[in-house]
């Protein structure tokens, strides 16, 4: 089956789009006309960019090119998820990293040994797309994770002192903030899960439908991705969190300050 391309002509077509929301961004005063222009200029030239390089590294295709490639995209989503979130690169990137890492290498691992079970592991038409929407949504919920756990010991201590006085460890008192953050990185997902194939269409298996599978291939593909992106999504977070949790306190059990930039 021949899917229709799009050429640059088509793709200025779709910009049309954004007229009317950008108007009524504008007339109703919403401060976000700006911001919007320049969010799709700058996803429009990224795309771009990673259009020509992906084609690049899928020719090439070679292991060690698709590995460093996957790094780098480690070290961006790590780094990434501390920016948004205003935390210290200096204590809180090496803990967070090795979480991410542990978790995205199990993960991949799994889903393309056992799930797609590809004759060659690092063929970059897989091992990328997988490993980048591993690591994407892995990022999202990073970000949502670290905020709400080390903002909320900033903002309402009073739980986390009275454990302390009480004989709590650190790692005890922090408790019920680190699960308040897991709930609120996971429910989301979870909303948006139960509502796939009713409510919404997920972009994996659209892609994949565009290309000429079957509905069902697709499906089952999409299925075995939803369930390994909330399993790395939930243990990178939970990872990031323990495992930075160690640097950001002092010898007294206190919050260092310049956990926050």
């Amino acid at each position: 089956m021949d899917v229709p391309g799009i050429d640059n002509l088509s793709l200025l077509w779709s910009y049309l789009l954004l007229v009317i929301p950008l108007w009524l961004a504008w007339k109703w005063e919403l401060g976000i006309t700006s911001r919007a222009l320049l969010a799709v200029f700058r996803m429009t030239l990224q795309l771009y960019l990673m259009g020509f390089y992906l084609g690049w590294i899928f020719r090439l295709n070679s292991p060690w090119l698709n590995l460093g490639w996957l790094a780098v995209m480690l070290l961006v989503a790590n780094g990434a998820a501390l920016r948004q979130r205003r935390l210290s690169y200096r204590l809180l990137f090496l803990p967070t990293l090795a979480g991410n890492l542990l978790v995205f290498v199990v993960t991949l691992g799994v889903f393309m040994l056992l799930v797609v079970r590809h004759a060659d592991f690092f063929d970059a038409r897989f091992l990328i797309p997988i490993g980048g929407m591993l690591l994407g949504n892995t990022m999202r919920g990073n970000i949502i994770a670290l905020e709400h756990f080390y903002g909320s010991l900033r903002r309402d201590p009073g739980t986390y002192v009275t454990r302390l006085l009480l004989g709590a460890t650190p790692a005890e008192a922090s408790q019920p903030y680190l699960h308040e953050a897991m709930r609120l990185t996971v429910m989301p997902h979870i909303a948006s899960v139960a509502t796939v194939g009713i409510v919404s269409m997920p972009g994996m298996m659209t892609g994949q439908m565009l290309a000429g599978e079957l509905p069902m291939g697709a499906i089952k593909y999409q299925i075995a991705m939803l369930i390994a992106v909330f399993s790395s999504m939930f243990l990178a977070a939970a990872l990031s969190v323990l495992f930075s949790r160690a640097r950001a306190f002092d010898a007294y059990g206190r919050l260092k300050p310049e956990v926050f930039r």
